[in-house]
């Protein structure tokens, strides 16, 4: 039983999405409040909340565990508890559940335990309860030695009748450790996107010279949406692709390729030997990369993890209690789809955090939900994205992606993601620009209100007379730009330091700045160093509110040319004595601010 529907067990245990045309099955997480009904609901929903519901109004009139007992021994009383008292409205063969411990499950498949990468069965410490429904008197015995409980909708099991994997529709409630649940349904991803590459069938594929593996990555990616299981909904059919062919590197030509009636798992094997690269399933993601790449990557890694094992710690970078914390989150966040083309790793970059305040775990308060992500620029350039699309991806697994394709990468530092180019060395808490903006960052935002708030240019990108922008916005908790009906400006229209002049144009002038249009600017020609005192003139606006106003970060971004006059340091202060008294909120100095015209240059958001 166990050799014949090893994979389909597994596949099914943690709740794939889709499990090729065999079943689909659906894990219970917690989801968003959603305004649906039970008509527009998948079965699969319907079949999990019917599920839930029974457990719910089972009532159990003892439950009792204590040492030596083991969470194998909760599962049979469980078992036999909900065929006893499930509802006697239920026919009586179809009463009850099947529960799953996959820790069992994982010592059965696997002769060496390391690999299933879960514990073997846990003692439960004493527990005594009476009166309890079901569902509570399962969830406190998981939470009592760090399980988790999930329903699925289907469950496969095997036939000794017809010696065939069918299909149990009374579903399945499965309990397994907490920290294994995301390395082990990362696994059975990967398990269940091979099935289905292999039970795939390509009516014929064909290449010959000059198609590069690049065309052949194209054409995999669309076929694998068209062939793909029916059963499987429409949108989420086929596979996100990651090709790893390196910056400016030659693509290599495919060689003369024809097979017919051949399964797509066994078409992009073959292609991929022709030219020395290899496949692998990684969550989601099918990753293509030359076979040698491969082995370095693999080797490199190999000798990182001996080197830290050493002692050799500085190649390996340090992360806090916050940044771990980060670094789960954006492995748990899911986007329901990602789309770049032709945009910059600015652009990405906002998106994304943009995504992370939007899909953000609901049990963090709303104004503490994303992350601060820095951006720092090779040369001032932000380079460009060929082309992307994926759909249902882990944040971490789309930043990733995004990153390697303009060959760059991220780091969790001090609390905030940074990006950064790829230069074979290790992060350095986000490199000195980055330091000194973690560093200035107030604990003011998000906490604590203020009459006045006052943005500074200290210095543009080059020793000009000039700087300018086109747009600056104050946040709120949402993220959002605070109307600006909420406040008043000011600035300083003083006269040049040098030769009494205007310092700016009559139609660029600091009102710009606030009118909600990135085509206008503001340009100050106070920003040059002044020839006697070797200083620079002041060039700030300051935002005035009528009532103390809780400000969560800010952003500004580039005006329309003349990249030289972008500001590169300065300063964002709070006052509450009518500008007698000045609080540092923000200081960045040197900042890789983009070269891009018209685009954001910065944003902080707590």
């Amino acid at each position: 039983m166990i050799k014949v529907a090893k994979t389909c067990l597994i596949a099914a245990a943690i709740g794939c999405a889709t499990f090729s045309a065999l079943a689909k099955t659906t894990a219970a997480k917690p989801q968003p409040k959603q305004k649906t009904t039970a008509a527009e609901k998948s079965k699969a929903d319907v079949k999990i909340a019917s599920i839930e519901q029974r457990m719910k109004a089972m009532r159990l009139p003892e439950v009792s565990f204590k040492p030596p007992q083991t969470i194998s021994d909760a599962v049979k009383f469980f078992e036999e508890a909900s065929r006893k008292y499930d509802s006697p409205e239920i026919p009586e063969e179809k009463r009850g559940f099947s529960i799953l411990n996959v820790s069992a499950l994982a010592n059965i498949l696997f002769a060496d335990k390391s690999e299933s990468g879960i514990a073997d069965a846990t003692v439960i410490p004493m527990l005594r309860a009476k009166d309890i429904s079901f569902y509570d008197a399962l969830n406190l015995v998981c939470e009592s030695i760090g399980y988790k409980s999930y329903v699925s909708d289907l469950w496969l099991k095997y036939d000794e009748k017809t010696k065939e994997t069918i299909i149990d529709e009374k579903g399945i409630v499965i309990v397994m450790p907490k920290e294994s649940y995301e390395s082990f349904v990362k696994d059975m991803r990967g398990m269940e996107i091979e099935m289905r590459m292999k039970a795939m069938r390509l009516p014929e594929v064909s290449f010959k010279p000059p198609k590069t593996i690049a065309d052949a990555v194209e054409f995999f990616r669309e076929a694998s949406k068209k062939y793909d299981s029916p059963e499987i909904p429409k949108e989420m059919r086929g596979f996100n692709f990651l090709l790893r062919a390196g910056m400016g590197a030659d693509m290599p030509e495919i060689p003369a390729f024809k097979a017919k009636d051949i399964s797509f798992y066994d078409a992009m094997k073959r292609v991929c030997d022709s030219i020395g690269y290899m496949f692998v399933v990684s969550d989601s993601i099918v990753v293509i990369e030359s076979k040698e790449a491969h082995a370095q990557e693999k080797k490199e890694k190999d000798d990182a993890e001996k080197a830290a094992k050493e002692g050799a710690k500085k190649l390996m970078p340090k992360r806090d209690a916050k940044s771990a914390e980060i670094m789960q989150r954006m492995k748990e966040m899911r986007l329901p789809k990602i789309s770049f083309k032709g945009q910059s790793i600015a652009d990405a970059v906002e998106f994304f955090r943009t995504a992370s305040m939007k899909y953000d775990s609901r049990k963090i308060p709303k104004g503490e939900r994303g992350f601060n992500i820095v951006l720092q620029l090779k040369d001032g350039e932000a380079p460009e994205i060929s082309m992307i699309k994926a759909r249902d991806i882990s944040l971490y697994d789309g930043m990733k992606i995004v990153c390697e394709m303009v060959d760059y990468e991220f780091s969790v530092c001090g609390g905030i993601v940074v990006v950064k180019p790829r230069d074979g060395k290790p992060f350095d808490n986000g490199g000195v620009a980055a330091q000194k903006a973690v560093q200035a960052h107030s604990k003011d935002f998000g906490t604590t209100p203020h009459l006045r708030f006052r943005f500074s240019v200290d210095a543009p990108r080059s020793d000009g007379d000039s700087m300018q922008l086109s747009e600056i916005e104050l946040l709120d908790a949402k993220g959002a730009a605070i109307p600006r009906s909420a406040y008043a400006i000011a600035y300083d229209s003083s006269t040049m330091p040098k030769n009494g002049d205007e310092p700016f144009p009559d139609d660029e002038r600091p009102e710009n700045a606030v009118d909600g249009d990135r085509s206008t600017k503001w340009l100050d020609w106070r920003a040059g160093l002044n020839e006697t005192d070797k200083v620079r003139a002041a060039a700030w606006l300051e935002f005035r509110f009528n009532k103390a106003t809780t400000v969560y970060g800010y952003r500004w971004y580039t005006a329309n040319d003349e990249p030289g006059r972008t500001p590169v340091s300065w300063t964002l202060s709070a006052s509450d004595d009518e500008g007698a008294t000045w609080r540092v909120l923000d200081k960045v100095e040197n900042h890789e601010t983009t070269s891009k015209r018209n685009s954001l240059a910065y944003k902080f958001f707590r």
